[in-house]
């Protein structure tokens, strides 16, 4: 299966999640940044169900929004 290390959803719109579960079904998907949303959305709650139960790492970035990606 073909890895990938980092997957970085910017936003819970259908438009822009809508096809991770395709991803996480043919991908092997170590690592996920995606925003924390304060409020109940549907996609949001089925995608990080999936990716939680495929294994792969979330992280939730912080204000302002900061973060560096392997030994950079």
């Amino acid at each position: 299966m073909i890895k990938i290390d980092y997957l970085i959803l910017t936003h819970p719109d259908n438009d822009h999640i809508g096809g991770v579960s395709t991803i996480v079904e043919h991908f092997e998907v170590s690592h996920v940044i995606m925003p924390y949303y304060g409020k109940d959305h549907t996609n949001l709650v089925n995608v990080t169900e999936e990716l939680i139960a495929t294994g792969s790492s979330i992280t939730y970035p912080s204000r302002p929004r900061n973060f560096r990606l392997g030994a950079l």
